[in-house]
């Protein structure tokens, strides 16, 4: 990728708009499922509930996009490393 003058204003949001498009789905969806799961967990724990153990993988699934998501970002960034 060519190197981009993040020097101006406009260079700079642009920029950050580009960072924050990177992965957005997988990481949305990371959360969606961790939160999902999260509170799975929360509402069952006491009462031992069935769906315990879909929480549970529903956490780990949300987690596991999530670091993805993360991952890829950094990549992202990691391929412009003359910048900021």
């Amino acid at each position: 990728m060519p190197p981009t003058e993040l020097s101006k204003t406009d260079a700079r949001r642009a920029y950050h708009r580009e960072l924050r498009s990177v992965a957005r789905i997988l990481r949305l969806t990371g959360l969606a499922f961790a939160l999902i799961g999260a509170v799975g967990l929360l509402l069952g724990y006491e009462r031992g509930a069935w769906w315990l153990w879909p929480s549970w993988v529903s956490l780990l699934i949300g987690a596991v996009l999530f670091a993805g998501g993360v991952v890829s970002r950094v990549r992202h960034r990691g391929k412009r490393p003359d910048e900021l």
